[in-house]
């Protein structure tokens, strides 16, 4: 509930929220989120209609993405004090902008490290992580140092962040924690979610066990500490297994879908459609891509997989592949009625800006949230008159690359600057950079 009005929320995943795992123009993957990078999600999720997002989880060295980068936990009590800082920033803005977080503890994968590497660092195997008690005593270290965490940026502990929706145990968690035996892994859940609860009052609780594999058991449906169980689709039949488990969850637990996405966004909208019906609390398509630092979006993967799962908004033709542009509409359009709200007309984009640029033909800029296109003007002069260059100049290419500007003359010095636009309008125009020589 939401004061006197049940909470429920269509929206996305944002894993990049915690750390970059992408290339960007300049910079390779893995790396730390700016705070324009932050606001520019929490601004797309806002023009979604959406309310919750869902970061992935804390990242651990020693994973396959993050072998010898820096992480949010490099041993046992040893946390990265630079990347908890930026987890404040994500918390600070969170609260100025009204999005509620879903965080995931750990992962069961090792993309940026998960339950191997965690149970590693007290010299067990990760079939051992939900069963040994030096590495539960560890883990619950670990929760404790969160949960009691105090905010830099606003002296708050993150217990007590009214920004945090949930803490889930972890990210798809199976049997292969514990020897093979599901119930085990129950077992551990309820251990988890008692210690988060005898610390943390305020927030909810999100069982991470992955229920399409082992379904939702009468452990967790009983566990009075766990307040939600979630589910993720990436194949069968999406409506049907959302159907089974609200069904199962019904007058016991909340229930949500923290991830889906199929190749084909009929199977998308009619799972949005159940999910509105039969009364679960929210669904989150993964995932979401913001706007880069340095130009253009970030992109995870390969841009010719249709069945790439990495979405920027508003969508565009040019990865018709994926469907992105129908399912960011998708997504938009249900997380109004998701509240019996009337999708709303969006806004005018923001003002770019345009990143002063050292070389020629690297004109680059800082997109703004919702922009269709833009309209890049030059001049010789700061005070013009300008020439616009390129009218429907975009930021959707894979991998992003900076403007080049085609027509210029060999020797002249030029000034640029730019507008962002959608179908509702034209933004306020940018700054202004240059001289700029070719």
């Amino acid at each position: 509930m939401n004061g006197n009005n049940e909470f429920r929320f269509i929206g996305m995943d944002t894993p990049n929220l915690t750390v970059v795992e992408d290339n960007e123009w300049g910079v390779q993957g893995w790396h730390r989120v700016t705070e324009y990078e932050i606001s520019d999600a929490f601004k797309t999720i806002l023009q979604m209609g959406g309310t919750v997002t869902r970061t992935y989880t804390l990242s651990i060295q020693g994973g396959a993405s993050n072998t010898n980068n820096e992480s949010h936990i490099h041993r046992i009590g040893n946390y990265d004090e630079a990347m908890f800082k930026d987890l404040d920033l994500v918390l600070k803005l969170a609260n100025e902008y009204k999005i509620r977080l879903i965080i995931p503890f750990i992962d069961n994968w090792d993309w940026w490290g998960g339950t191997k590497e965690f149970a590693g660092f007290s010299g067990k195997t990760q079939a051992e992580f939900c069963t040994d008690s030096t590495v539960i005593s560890n883990y619950k270290l670990l929760i404790s140092y969160v949960l009691n965490r105090i905010n830099t940026y606003t002296g708050i502990k993150y217990k007590d962040d009214p920004a945090i929706l949930a803490w889930e145990t972890g990210n798809e968690l199976g049997p292969e924690n514990s020897n093979g035996d599901v119930t085990l892994l129950d077992k551990w859940t309820n251990e988890i979610a008692t210690y988060i609860k005898s610390i943390d009052k305020n927030h909810l609780v999100a069982d991470g066990k992955d229920c399409f594999r082992y379904g939702i058991s009468d452990a967790q449906l009983n566990d009075s500490n766990i307040d939600m169980i979630t589910d993720h689709y990436y194949w069968g039949d999406y409506v049907a297994a959302c159907q089974a488990a609200r069904n199962l969850c019904k007058g016991k637990k909340v229930f949500y879908v923290g991830e889906f996405n199929s190749t084909d966004p009929t199977v998308n909208n009619n799972l949005l459609s159940t999910v509105i019906s039969n009364g679960t609390s929210g669904a989150l398509l993964w995932s979401l891509r913001f706007h880069a630092n340095n130009g253009g979006f970030y992109y995870h993967g390969d841009a010719t997989d249709s069945s790439n799962p990495c979405f920027r908004w508003p969508g565009f033709s040019s990865n018709s592949l994926t469907s992105e542009t129908t399912k960011m509409e998708q997504i938009r359009l249900y997380a109004y009625e998701i509240n019996n709200l009337n999708e709303p007309k969006l806004s005018v984009p923001d003002t770019p800006y345009l990143i002063p640029a050292s070389q020629p033909n690297q004109i680059r800029w800082q997109g703004s949230v919702g922009a269709q296109y833009y309209v890049l003007e030059r001049s010789t002069s700061t005070s013009g008159p300008w020439v616009t260059i390129n009218n429907h100049a975009t930021e959707d290419a894979i991998p992003y690359s900076p403007y080049v500007d085609g027509s210029a003359v060999a020797g002249a010095s030029y000034f640029y600057r730019i507008t962002a636009c959608n179908s509702i309008g034209v933004s306020p125009v940018s700054n202004v950079i240059g001289p700029i020589s070719f």
